[in-house]
């Protein structure tokens, strides 16, 4: 199908099958008529297909981005879009610290796991074998977690497929313009 063709029926083109054109996808699907267009062979085979990603509650100290982090952990602990395998695995994090420089900036109103905990040398060696003296501490972010990036991304791409009124691959470079009546 050409998106010339589609764009009278079209709600949404997005533009990349990476991780956010993914998940905008899936998100959208069965309540507008969407098409993702890549212009790879694949989704996600460049930025998204090599990703690491890290949730962490203090991510950015009081921002927005450390609200939206809060926000997706129970989208992640819920596996959504419906992902066969937990898309978070917990592994904390430990933030070293030096003399003078061991203030944890913008706690803020972290509680429980989220909350980082204030570790002293003698507790940081029980954790790290041979660590140079240079450290006098550290902070502990328990509730810290890889992102299942491919998981999540495949997940999104499937919810995409379920759901969508319209499906195909077109070349980016192929794209018209203007689509009339879209407003782009």
């Amino acid at each position: 199908m050409s998106i010339a063709n589609a764009s009278d029926s079209l709600d949404v083109l997005i533009i990349g099958g990476g991780i956010a054109g993914a998940s905008l996808g899936a998100l959208l699907a069965g309540e507008r008529s969407v098409l993702i267009i890549e212009a790879e062979d694949l989704c996600g085979r460049h930025a998204t297909g090599r990703s690491a990603a890290f949730w962490q509650a203090s991510l950015g100290g009081d921002t927005p981005e450390r609200r939206l982090s809060l926000l997706s952990k129970p989208m992640f602990d819920a596996r959504w879009p419906g992902s066969d395998v937990p898309l978070l695995r917990p592994r904390g994090a430990l933030h070293l610290t030096s003399a003078g420089m061991d203030n944890f900036e913008e706690i803020g109103d972290l509680s429980g796991d989220d909350r980082p905990k204030r570790l002293d040398r003698t507790e940081l060696d029980g954790k790290i074998d041979g660590l140079r003296e240079q450290w006098t501490g550290a902070w502990f972010e328990r509730s810290c977690a890889d992102i299942e990036v491919a998981a999540f991304h495949a997940a999104c791409l499937a919810a995409f497929r379920r759901g969508e009124a319209l499906s195909g691959r077109t070349q980016a470079s192929s794209v018209p313009r203007s689509f009339p009546g879209l407003g782009c």
